[in-house]
């Protein structure tokens, strides 16, 4: 862990916030929750990339995409986000090619 980086970006947060920087530092929620629970609280993505960079990594960490995939109006595909053959996401929903097809 690279605890100059960690601290300083605690330093500049609230008591919430603060909460779940730590409960994610510990391990008590995996990196997908933290990600998910911080935009509910307002933290940025680039802030929430230095904490789980200066945390350090977890398994499932390599980012993979799978030949067929394809993105229409959807969100950029973050690190870690994996996307599966045939499916594909639309307006940030992920539908496979059977699913939108029926």
């Amino acid at each position: 862990m690279n605890f100059k980086d960690f601290d300083q970006a605690r330093r500049s947060v609230g008591p919430i916030e603060l909460d779940h920087i730590e409960s994610f530092a510990q391990g008590r929620i995996d990196r997908r929750e933290f990600v998910r629970r911080g935009t509910v609280l307002g933290l940025t993505v680039p802030f929430m990339g230095a904490i789980i960079s200066a945390c350090g990594s977890s398994k499932g960490s390599s980012s993979a995409t799978t030949a067929g995939a394809a993105t229409t109006a959807g969100p950029a595909t973050t690190a870690g986000a994996a996307t599966t053959a045939g499916a594909a996401t639309t307006a940030g929903v992920a539908t496979t090619a059977a699913a939108a097809a029926g």
